[in-house]
């Protein structure tokens, strides 16, 4: 049942090339269709308090049955069959032109595989991304719920929804990945429409798409359940459909201009619910399209008309997550207070690198707040980011030129490191999440500016301003990341703009056709280097998730310690047949635990301290046991107190950073 969702998007995108619709437009109205409908879904079952399998069953098979129906009305499948034996098919021409179809498929399928085998043992998914869709499944809605650990509640959820589409209809930990995949095939996909919008020909619009499926922080980003390739889906959409307006010689507000605008208003408020930070390079596009369109001196209620519609579309998209943070925050005078602190301990949780080289994290936090006004953090900030993806983990040489250029940058403008000094962390052995430096994309970008300088490669107008934002919107986007300089996934969405910009550039080289080509093949070949480092990395993973313990698979990448600990834990549970249990304090890896404890029928976090997420505290919950993390020393015979009734921990086990303890009521005592 859990690929009703991925049918419904393929009939979707069947329709739209029937209607007429380029392959590109189809692919990406259907990827919005899917995704407000999927919105509308979650929104409104949790509205009832109604959202469960049996009713996200109906609401998916209702929809494609509304497909099929409609299919037959439109004679679809006579269509289809006309369309597949006629000449002029998609099909048919891309097996004439592209002879190594084979192996990009391959490609493809083998990403794929890897991607619904991955294991989810990624910090921000164990702590906050998944364990926040077990607590909705579990609750019957999306609204807030009493958590000690606030990113559950504070990060943007959109992505979860689609996740947890394909979670209640039957997937797992595992098939939810399907997502991630979706978005970076349609992603690629999106980048050759926009390469052909701005020039390029067939065959260097999918050279462009392809150095975007070749970028290492994609691959790994679509193993997992991180939120960043989903949202740079979002943003192509926008840039895709951002320039027909930016093309049309006037505007003229008609049904197929609203359409585009409330398509457009969508992907930004959409992405927008996905990652904020995504809108960053938005808003570089969006300011060329207001100057393109003052220029050519539209009508201003022509222009207020379309984004009436696209504010309508955009308010009612935002408006249950706005009204969700009112009601949360409304009755508290030292909400601002607690969002601070709220922000520390998010940064806190989902750190994952070792111990030795994590740094001070309110002065992180402080970088980000104080960024913005000040010129030379966010110079440095965006200097780091950069200098980091430019980064390799085949090239130490190279790194070591990088650490130089940067401590040097900072000492000419008087800036001091937060940590002390810029490192990379590529040369400390560890694996880091999914922020695989994307080296090819910086040096790709430096060479397109120096033969665009140099008049080596002549573009037109419109291609050096696509140039010129995409390169705006990577570095704006590169210094806003302010402390997070090491998590180069946060750029995977500016990286995919460029990558058309790299072909406009070498398409207007003065050179031959066969020289141009011999060049665009080894742009792939360069960037599959990096490839080849994220897939044998990835797939190793995916095999070593199989073996062991079933709680083995979500402790592969790091603190193989805390397994034993978790794994002690579960078993308390099941030995006693608990199957309602508690979290007091912070549980850090809490979805191991939903994972890991059979027959578990309920599991809520109590004695919440946090005065604003206490109120959402069942108080009449007595669970049969609560687990506790905590960094200071519990002995066996320590008690607590929850929902007036009084526990007694009887197991405690400790390391030399944290303490795992376990209370039952006093007065049931095993």
């Amino acid at each position: 049942m859990f690929l009703l969702p991925v049918g419904a998007f393929i009939l979707i995108c069947i329709i739209n090339v029937v209607r007429k619709k380029s392959p590109v437009e189809s692919v990406a109205n259907a990827w919005i269709t899917i995704s407000l409908y999927a919105w509308g879904v979650m929104e409104l079952l949790s509205t009832f308090e109604c959202w469960n399998k049996l009713s996200t069953l109906v609401a998916w098979s209702g929809m494609l049955v509304a497909l099929l129906i409609y299919s037959t009305k439109i004679g679809l499948w006579y269509k289809v069959v006309h369309y597949m034996q006629s000449d002029s098919n998609l099909f048919k021409q891309y097996f004439k032109s592209h002879k190594y179809i084979i192996f990009q498929t391959m490609f493809l399928l083998i990403v794929l595989l890897t991607a619904l085998t991955r294991s989810q043992n990624l910090a921000d998914n164990l702590t906050h991304r998944l364990p926040k869709i077990m607590h909705w499944i579990q609750n019957s809605s999306v609204k807030h719920f009493a958590t000690s650990s606030l990113a559950q509640i504070q990060y943007t959820n959109f992505s979860e929804y689609l996740n947890a589409q394909i979670y209640i209809l039957g997937g797992n930990d595992r098939i939810i990945n399907i997502v991630q995949f979706g978005a970076y095939v349609c992603t690629a996909i999106f980048i050759f429409g926009i390469g052909k919008k701005i020039g390029l020909s067939n065959r260097f619009s999918l050279i462009s798409s392809w150095i975007y499926l070749l970028i290492p922080a994609v691959i790994i980003e679509t193993c997992t359940t991180q939120t960043d390739g989903v949202a740079a889906s979002y943003l192509l959409i926008f840039i895709y459909f951002l320039l027909d307006f930016i093309h049309k010689d006037k505007l003229v507000f008609d049904k197929n201009g609203c359409i585009s605008a409330i398509k457009l208003a969508s992907s930004v408020m959409l992405g927008f619910l996905v990652k904020p930070t995504v809108c960053f390079v938005m808003l570089i596009f969006f300011i060329w399209m207001c100057i393109v369109r003052i220029y050519k001196q539209d009508k201003i209620a022509v222009l207020c008309k379309y984004i009436l519609a696209g504010g309508i579309v955009a308010v009612i998209l935002y408006s249950p997550s706005c009204i969700r943070n009112y009601q949360l925050y409304k009755t508290n005078v030292n909400s601002e207070n607690n969002f601070v602190s709220a922000n520390e301990e998010s940064i806190q949780v989902v750190e994952v690198i070792p111990t030795s080289e994590v740094p001070n994290r309110s002065v992180a936090t402080n970088v980000v707040v104080n960024m913005i006004s000040s010129p030379v953090n966010f110079l440095m900030s965006c200097i780091q980011n950069i200098g980091t993806n430019a980064s390799s983990r085949c090239f130490p040489k190279l790194n070591e030129f990088i650490i130089r250029a940067v401590n040097k940058c900072g000492s000419m403008i008087g800036y001091s490191f937060p940590y002390g000094e810029f490192l990379l962390l590529v040369d400390s052995g560890a694996i880091g999440e999914t922020s695989e430096p994307s080296p090819c994309i910086m040096w790709l970008c430096l060479a397109s500016w120096v033969l665009v300088i140099f008049r080596v490669s002549r573009i037109n107008k419109e291609q050096f301003i696509y140039l010129l934002s995409a390169t705006i919107g990577l570095i704006v986007q590169s210094g806003m990341m302010g402390y997070t300089y090491f998590r180069v996934r946060y750029l995977i969405g500016a990286m995919g703009v460029l990558c058309p910009a790299f072909m406009v550039i070498l398409q207007n080289v003065k050179a031959n056709y066969t020289t141009k080509r011999d060049i665009a093949v080894a742009i792939l070949a360069i960037s599959g280097l990096g490839t080849v480092n994220a897939l044998s990395h990835e797939i190793a993973c995916s095999i070593e998730g199989f073996k062991g313990e079933k709680i083995h698979q979500y402790f592969l990448y790091y603190d193989n310690e805390a397994e034993y600990y978790y794994n002690q834990m579960a078993e308390f549970a099941d030995s006693n047949g608990y199957t309602h249990v508690g979290i007091a304090g912070t549980i850090q890896y809490e979805y191991v635990l939903w994972q890991s404890i059979d027959n578990l029928e309920r599991l809520e976090m109590v004695n919440v301290e946090d005065a604003i997420l206490n109120k959402y505290e069942d108080r009449t919950y007595i669970p049969e046991c609560i687990f506790m993390e905590t960094k200071t020393e519990v002995i066996v015979g320590d008690t607590l107190v929850c929902h007036d009734v009084e526990y007694e921990c009887i197991w405690s086990e400790s390391n030399n950073r944290r303490c795992y303890t376990a209370y039952v009521p006093k007065n049931n005592k095993i």
